[in-house]
């Protein structure tokens, strides 16, 4: 995963996470690591759909991943 848009995370600056992670992505777009954590950062601006589709991604790149699973059911259950 992208250690910047982990660092980003951390310190609670969510857009220049999303960044980060989409420049990680750019480079490795089977990166499920990085599709999870922009998943995560568009979460946490509550851009519900967003982190769907992100999770999403990072499913189809992970599927033995437990975590990425449980990514993706909550954010469906955000958007009800």
């Amino acid at each position: 995963m992208d250690s910047d848009g982990l660092i980003a995370l951390n310190a609670k600056q969510y857009e220049q996470a999303i960044h980060a992670f989409k420049e990680a992505i750019c480079l490795n777009p089977e990166d499920a690591d990085a599709w999870h954590g922009l998943g995560v950062a568009h979460e946490l601006l509550e851009q519900f759909e967003e982190s769907t589709s992100d999770f999403k991604e990072a499913v189809k790149y992970a599927p033995k991943d437990k975590t990425f699973w449980l990514s993706l059911g909550f954010a469906y259950s955000a958007q009800g």
